[in-house]
């Protein structure tokens, strides 16, 4: 994730939404090669490139929000969207909680 944002400056060249569409394409295959892995390399491959993405997207995503929406509403609208990427990590782990299983495959209850 962090090697995603550390390539916002280089992208950035390129226009942030145009930025953000090559981040969901990278996100896109890494999501299948995760989904279909058959050997172990597949999934790491697919958690760096899904990793990559989300890294760049919330690199990308907040300045292109605060740049399309009106001036007076515009930093407030950067801040709810990183307040929704923190609920979603919130909200992953506490499912994640009731959901989970520990390393014998038994239930997390």
């Amino acid at each position: 994730m962090m090697i995603g944002a550390f390539l916002g400056s280089p992208m950035s060249s390129l226009g942030r939404k145009n930025c953000i569409i090559i981040m969901c394409y990278i996100g896109i295959i890494g999501n299948v090669l995760t989904f279909f892995y058959e050997t172990y390399w597949l999934l790491i491959a697919g958690k760096f490139l899904a990793g990559l993405s989300a890294g760049g997207i919330n690199c990308f995503c907040p300045k292109y929000i605060m740049e399309i929406s009106p001036p007076e509403v515009s930093g407030s609208t950067g801040a709810l969207f990183q307040l929704a990427c923190t609920f979603g990590i919130w909200l992953n782990a506490v499912i994640a909680v009731f959901y989970g299983s520990d390393p014998k495959g038994d239930d997390a209850e």
